[in-house]
Order: C-alpha cells, then sequence, then structure tokens
C-alpha cells in the first residue's frame, strides 16, 4: 500500500510518500514524481513514511532527478529520511561520496550530505 500527497509552498512542492516504496507501486511512484514536470518549482521528496523500500524505489527516483537536471528543474530528497530508507539506501550501495558522471550539475540525490 502506498499513499501520494503533494503540498504546495512557495516555488517549493514537497511529494509526500507514504507506505510501500515498491516494485507494486512503480507506476503511483513515477506518476508523482514525473507530474510536476514543466512547472519550474522545486520538488521535494519526502519519504520520512516509508516502510519498505526496494531498488525499484531508486532507480525510480534517480531517472526522476535526471530528468529534472535535463529541464533546468530542481529535484531534492528530504533530510527527514527514514532510518528504514536510510539503511536501504546504504544496503542497495546508492550512498556515494560523489555524483555518477551523467548527473551534469554534480547534485546527485545519493551524495553523502546531500539535502542533509
Amino acid at each position: 500500500m502506498i499513499k501520494v500527497t503533494t503540498k504546495k509552498s512557495g516555488n517549493n512542492r514537497i511529494i509526500y510518500f507514504e507506505g510501500d516504496l515498491t516494485i507494486e507501486n512503480a507506476g503511483k511512484i513515477q506518476e508523482a514524481l514525473l507530474k510536476p514536470f514543466g512547472k519550474k518549482e522545486h520538488r521535494i521528496i519526502s519519504v520520512e513514511g516509508a516502510v519498505k523500500v526496494d531498488l525499484s524505489c531508486f532507480q525510480l527516483f534517480c531517472s526522476a532527478h535526471r530528468a529534472a537536471v535535463a529541464e533546468n528543474e530542481h529535484l531534492s530528497i528530504d533530510s527527514n529520511r527514514s532510518e528504514h530508507f536510510r539503511a536501504k539506501t546504504r544496503d542497495a550501495g546508492f550512498s556515494r561520496r560523489e555524483a555518477c558522471l551523467l548527473n551534469i550539475g554534480r547534485d546527485c540525490l545519493w551524495t553523502e550530505g546531500h539535502n542533509e
């Protein structure tokens, strides 16, 4: 089960994900991440309510971040990440010291200290 809500605050749009960020909910996750494109808003992903997380979630977040960079928009993850989310990030090998080579802006979602 997943619950996705959004809240607009100034030029920020916060996308709250609660529940299971897993392959079963990949379509809903993708839709929520891509829906705001073109509005030139700073989109912030909130995963504080994440209960389950799998590799598909990380792949979707990376894909959305690359799309945002390509559109000259900003996408970040809120620093209030559940411990479960942080552990899964490390376990899946997504914690990084440097941004990936494909990230021109060098503001990778997974670099140490990013948005924290």
